[in-house]
């Protein structure tokens, strides 16, 4: 990475053009405190901002982010706020997620964040042009390629979802979707539905299921049972073998089926987009968390 280290060291102190990639919240803090001394340019894979707070299910235009019906914040407000723009007085400690949707849409509007936004434009390739000194970006989009002098990389961290490998879950005949698919509890009511994964989302979901109908089994690799769920709420080890509609957890010799297995396991890192030639080390395995 020699070459590369010597060109970042060979920037000038005022660049002139900066390509920001996604407009979630770390995409559209960039671009606030970014426009007003550099040319930005914004690519949003989406239709809109909010990145991870996008409530787009049932839009088949484009792929949906983890967002589901009923997600309320797990932090207060007083926690998720810009110095700049203080909440409403209307708005509850914990927010829903149209709430915080909106929150992003008056940050927007109050700096005039949008106008610097290309919407549905994913990136398709990044990578450094060899022949600059400094060293320029070259950002390939559906329109072409563009070159810049900088890049902020906001794309976040959920959009590839992560299902850890299980003993026989490639031949297992049963339905189960990853979290990022969930959205909506009514349409599990009366159905025996397994959640793997208790950290906040999948504990969430538990809830949301439970008091919306379903018949729900929590799996997780905690040493002591879950507090604050449903008694009625089954709490079963981790998984560790399927075989055709039925699965078999860590210690306990008996067969479980259910309509549905929703898998609340994370998600993996994935910046394929990026070139090998840019010189950008990360973890692009996936790992599961301990929670899980």
């Amino acid at each position: 990475k020699q070459w590369y280290q010597r060109r970042v060291r060979g920037l000038p102190c005022q660049m002139k053009e900066v390509c920001v990639i996604g407009a979630g919240v770390g995409g559209l803090v960039a671009t606030r405190y970014l426009m007003d001394n550099f040319k930005v340019t914004v690519y949003e894979a989406t239709s809109n901002i909010g990145g991870v707070w996008l409530y787009n299910k049932g839009s088949k235009a484009e792929k949906p982010t983890p967002m589901y019906k009923n997600l309320r914040t797990n932090l207060p407000k007083q926690l998720m706020v810009f110095r700049d723009l203080p909440h409403t007085t209307d708005v509850p400690t914990f927010q829903t997620h149209f709430q915080v949707m909106t929150y992003l849409d008056r940050y927007c509007d109050m700096f005039g964040i949008r106008s610097f936004i290309q919407f549905n434009t994913p990136v398709m390739s990044l990578e450094p042009d060899l022949s600059s000194l400094p060293v320029k970006w070259l950002v390939k989009t559906k329109t072409g390629v563009s070159k810049f002098d900088a890049i902020a990389l906001c794309s976040g961290r959920y959009d590839t979802p992560f299902i850890p490998h299980i003993e026989g879950l490639e031949s297992y005949t049963g339905a189960y979707i990853h979290s990022k698919v969930y959205s909506i509890p009514e349409e599990y009511a009366g159905k025996t539905v397994l959640v793997v994964g208790a950290k906040s989302s999948g504990v969430d979901m538990v809830i949301d299921l439970s008091v919306h109908g379903a018949d729900v089994a929590v799996s997780h690799r905690c040493a002591e049972p879950l507090v604050g769920i449903p008694p009625e709420v089954t709490q079963l080890n981790e998984p560790v073998k399927f075989s055709g509609s039925a699965v078999f957890f860590k210690g306990d010799e008996k067969e479980y089926c259910f309509d549905m297995i929703i898998f609340a396991t994370g998600y993996g890192t994935n910046l394929d987009f990026v070139e090998p030639s840019c010189g950008l080390e990360t973890d692009v395995l996936p790992r599961p968390s301990p929670g899980t």
